[in-house]
């Protein structure tokens, strides 16, 4: 299939979004379309659905050869609830790797569980977080 052809498909089914301010660059991606709460206000379509880690990579990977060069590039996980993502740390951890800063919007509710923000903790931080604290 055509890389461009299937960035596009993949870029509409997985609602990314891009926002340029000036030399930044910020590529915002979801990719979970399943969420632990249920937000009255919530306007997400949760179909249970997960996007695949090599299609993930595949979207990363454009923007980075597409981008780098004339911006400051970040990423943002985002919509659903991304730490419900199965490769998270995975992903994470290649974005961080190729040198990108990333921003996780969470509602923050899996990290009450120890042995989930350990594995965070061993990323060293080198991350943000939006968290929401209104569920319901």
């Amino acid at each position: 299939m055509d890389i461009l052809k299937k960035i596009k498909e993949l870029y509409y089914d997985w609602n990314i979004n891009l926002s340029h301010e000036w030399d930044h660059l910020e590529i915002c991606i979801r990719l979970i379309k399943v969420c632990n709460e249920k937000c009255v206000f919530c306007s997400t379509d949760l179909d249970n659905k997960y996007i695949d880690f090599e299609e993930l990579k595949l979207i990363i990977i454009f923007f980075i050869k597409a981008y780098s060069n004339k911006y400051k590039l970040s990423f943002v996980f985002s919509w659903g609830e991304p730490t419900l993502y199965p490769q998270l740390f995975e992903i994470s951890s290649f974005v961080i790797n190729k040198g990108f800063s990333l921003e996780i919007q969470t509602n923050a509710v899996r990290f009450s569980n120890p042995d989930f923000l350990n594995k965070f903790l061993e990323l060293q931080w080198k991350m943000s977080f939006f968290i929401s604290l209104h569920w319901h």
